[in-house]
């Protein structure tokens, strides 16, 4: 059989695949034409079908496809009857993706992890086999000693002691886990944020600056853990929201340094502008009980 094609991305990994099928028999699978030069980008290749009899209804699906594990082909033909009677056929739409396969096992990166307080990490994930994905969930045993965002598993250090981080894959239900440790040894380099830690109470504003020990100055990432408790912008200015606690953490731009700051919320002061009034009032009705006093001591010297 001699195929023409056209519009097929090239590069290392790809390559153009052939289905052939007849009945509910599958005929070949397999690749046909490596796709790496950019001039293979359209052409023509031929190859043999085997156990093909005379006569035969047989369909050709022609497909591009890559190696690098998103189970999506790259562009795909109309099948085309290539003998026996012909039939209407419609055809796939482009990026169709194939069944993942079932998560197996589920392993975190490092499983082991030691931090100062006021620092954070994320972790990593790996499945297996082979192009398995699952959604996960992060989640802390002692979030008071180490917190983790359960969507993205950046590990903050709050406090001196030991936890363990989990990651638990939504469908399958695998497990991993991270052992912590939290020290209050300061960190020699990274990204330090100052302070580490703070309380504020609802409505103030508050900044974080951020410092570069050892390492390149560059831009940073900031993110809340909770944002219904306080927010933080591009600059590291914290909003107090609600009362309550959350973890902010910057990340920077290479991705290999973060750094994070506990912040507890408490409720607003009470009486706002006119807490002033009363420290006036006070000061006033002080000042009327002293003055017979000073009027005492004045005519004594006399």
């Amino acid at each position: 059989v001699k195929v023409r094609y056209s519009g097929a991305s090239t590069g290392v990994g790809y390559h153009l695949a052939a289905v052939v099928t007849s009945g509910d028999r599958a005929v070949y699978y397999g690749q046909i034409k490596n796709l790496e030069a950019a001039a293979d980008k359209s052409g023509d290749v031929t190859f043999t079908i085997p156990e093909y009899k005379s006569g035969e209804e047989v369909y050709l699906f022609v497909e591009g496809r890559n190696n690098n594990g998103d189970n999506k082909t790259d562009f795909a033909s109309v099948p085309i009857c290539i003998a026996g009677t012909d039939r209407r056929i419609t055809a796939l739409s482009e990026d169709v993706k194939e069944p993942r396969p079932e998560t197996a096992v589920v392993k975190v990166e490092p499983s082991a992890l030691t931090l100062a307080v006021g620092y954070a990490r994320q972790l990593s994930l790996s499945f297996a086999p082979e192009g398995a994905l699952e959604e996960i969930t992060w989640s802390s045993d002692k979030p008071d000693i180490a917190a983790v965002n359960a969507a993205t598993g950046v590990v903050s250090a709050l406090k001196k002691g030991s936890a363990e981080i989990t990651a638990t894959a939504k469908t399958s239900g695998k497990k991993a886990t991270c052992a912590v440790t939290v020290t209050e040894k300061p960190q020699t380099e990274g990204l330090i944020l100052t302070p580490a830690a703070m309380t504020v109470s609802k409505g103030v504003t508050e900044k974080i600056t951020a410092a570069f020990r050892g390492i390149t100055e560059q831009p940073l990432t900031w993110s809340s853990s909770k944002e219904s408790v306080a927010t933080v912008d591009k600059d590291g200015t914290v909003t107090a929201k609600g009362e309550g606690t959350c973890v902010i953490t910057a990340v920077t731009e290479d991705g290999a340094y973060s750094a994070s700051c506990e912040v507890k919320v408490t409720a607003a002061a009470h009486g706002g502008g006119s807490s002033g009034c009363n420290t006036a009032g006070f000061g006033l009705f002080a000042l009327l009980i002293s003055m017979p006093l000073l009027f005492r001591k004045s005519a004594g010297r006399k």
